[in-house]
């Protein structure tokens, strides 16, 4: 370090400036011109770049060594040379710790015993410039925020307005700027201003909704943030405003809906009830009223076993209990000790998060319903019976006609549902094969006795004769409203896949699955049984006869259950 000048060489006229500007937080310095030698400096520029030195140590040191802007400047050399002076530049520089700074720098050149000296002040202005970064910011998000935006004085005067309120307004921004509050806001008036300043100004903040106005005076329903906000001494209101309109329709559309709804359930003679998570009673339709006897009003915070008590219902597994358990819907028919049936179902209502927040819980009195039903099952067992009776009427009618094939209905019923059931018919459809084939044959009552029961082979014209009893039974039981196809696949019983059955000749894709299953177990009971004019052929040839002819007489399905009912699962008729 080279020697500073003392104090006492500078002309006392001047000590005391040098004293104040060792009190000064900017940075002083003076450096030669020609050989950039730093001749003097104050704390405020030590301070500034960051040095852990005093002033003292600077002296003699390199200006562009210590404050790299100056280094790294080109331009300031020459204007100082042309002009003598550089006024208010700002310059953003790295201290020689790293740090980035910002500095407002002003010189000037003057001579002092032939030489050139400048003398330099700078402003430490990152602070500054940090905050003038963040105003800048701030401002790009409030001139682009999609709300209105205004600054309000304490006059009430409009400051400041983004675009969004010049936007939704249809003012231009200086008519906003050349406004007051009251001119655009229905609910503030000159008048009670300054009450409603000393208001916001105690509380800070506020949250209310008003009524702002259009240049053309169209209003509109808007919520108003408003923040008082104090900053070096100047007063404001900063006011964000929210648009409601389309929440405000949004609102309608929805209490609308909520009305509609209410009205709908309360014309349902089911009950309609909603609880809450912890099974309380929150709301209920006209008809859980009516029949309990209370008004909503009484019912609303009961529990859901209270409200079924009132109903004379006490029940453990309660379908509202046990979503509340599974978080799923449940349903379950239960009886009230007055006697009357319910059908109750119980519905999750759940949040975003998938938890249960409530519970529906629709319930029909189905007592009426499930005395019909009985009633139907009585009629349905009734004409069962009946249809039963008139079956086995019709069997013994037709077999009392052929003594000699007595029990032959009843073999062929036998086998047909055994095979039918390997197959995997219904119970229904079941019944229908067993109705059929009891009485297969009831067209044989029109046919004389004497062929019936012939002990010879048939003339051709006997045989004609015989051939129309599918016919013949069909007429007969075609009246009869059966649950079942029961005359058609008596009218096909005699039907070959080929086409070379009778009475009709049809062929596969017509002959109904039952009549096929028919046709098999006809053939192999006639065959295995004795007849007036031949003795039994026996189940070995039966089955070797319907072997021959599957898939082009007999239906190959049926055939295949038949011969593996007989060979393997060992069927006897009975």
């Amino acid at each position: 370090m080279k020697n500073e000048k003392e104090l006492n060489d500078i002309p006392e006229s001047l000590q005391i400036y040098k004293r104040l500007i060792n009190f000064t937080k900017d940075g002083v310095f003076s450096y030669t011109f020609d050989q950039g030698e730093i001749i003097f400096a104050n704390q405020g520029l030590a301070d500034i770049l960051g040095l852990d030195c005093g002033p003292r140590d600077l002296i003699g040191e390199k200006a562009e060594d210590v404050i790299e802007y100056i280094r790294e400047s080109k331009s300031m050399r020459g204007k100082l040379e042309k002009e003598g002076q550089i006024y208010n530049h700002e310059y953003n520089f790295k201290t020689l710790s790293g740090e980035n700074k910002w500095v407002l720098h002003n010189s000037f050149l003057r001579e002092e015993n032939s030489k050139k000296v400048v003398e330099v002040l700078i402003r430490d202005i990152t602070y500054q410039k940090r905050m003038e970064k963040k105003i800048l910011f701030n401002q790009f998000v409030l001139d682009h925020m999609s709300n209105p935006v205004f600054w309000i004085t304490p006059e009430g005067k409009i400051d400041y307005v983004n675009q969004a309120a010049v936007n939704v307004l249809d003012y231009s921004k200086e008519e906003l700027l050349n406004s007051a509050i009251f001119d655009i806001d229905d609910n503030f008036f000159k008048t009670d201003w300054a009450d409603r300043w000393e208001e916001i100004e105690k509380e800070k903040t506020m949250l209310f909704e008003t009524v702002y106005k259009t240049k053309s005076g169209k209003v509109f329903p808007v919520e108003a943030t408003v923040n008082y906000v104090c900053y070096n001494h100047s007063k404001h209101l900063c006011v964000v405003v929210r648009n409601l309109t389309e929440r405000q329709r949004v609102e309608t559309a929805l209490r609308r809906s909520e009305e509609e709804k209410s009205l709908i359930l309360d014309s349902l003679s089911e009950f309609v009830a909603y609880y809450d998570s912890k099974l309380s009673l929150l709301w209920v339709n006209k008809a859980v009223s009516e029949v309990v006897g209370e008004p909503a009003s009484r019912l609303i915070g009961l529990s859901w076993d209270q409200v079924w008590q009132k109903l004379n219902l006490e029940i453990d597994s309660h379908p509202v209990k046990n979503v509340l358990l599974t978080g799923k819907f449940h349903k379950k028919e239960v009886t009230s000790r007055d006697g009357r049936s319910w059908l109750i179902r119980a519905y999750p209502v759940k949040s975003i998060e998938d938890r249960i927040v409530g519970i529906v819980e629709v319930a029909l009195d189905i007592s009426q319903r499930k005395s019909s039903e009985h009633q139907r099952q009585l009629n349905l067992v009734r004409t069962r019976r009946i249809l039963e009776e008139t079956v086995g009427a019709l069997a013994a009618t037709s077999e009392r006609r052929d003594p000699y094939t007595a029990g032959h209905q009843r073999r062929v019923a036998q086998l047909a549902c055994a095979i039918a059931r390997e197959l995997g018919f219904s119970r229904h459809r079941l019944e229908g094969i067993r109705m059929a084939a009891n009485i297969h044959d009831v067209g044989k009552v029109y046919v004389p006795a004497e062929i019936l029961s012939k002990p010879t082979t048939l003339t051709q014209l006997e045989f004609s004769i015989i051939q129309t009893h599918p016919q013949i039974g069909y007429d007969i039981l075609k009246e009869i409203e059966f649950p079942w196809p029961i005359a058609k696949i008596v009218l096909q019983h005699h039907e070959k896949l080929d086409g070379s059955g009778y009475p009709n000749g049809i062929t596969t894709n017509n002959i109904l699955s039952g009549a096929k299953i028919l046709t098999v177990s006809d053939v192999v009971e006639a065959m295995a049984s004795h007849r007036p004019y031949r003795a039994s052929l026996g189940i070995k040839a039966a089955l070797e006869e319907i072997e021959k002819g599957k898939g082009v007489v007999y239906d190959s399905e049926a055939v295949e259950v038949c011969v593996n009912l007989f060979k393997r699962k060992k069927f006897k008729f009975g």
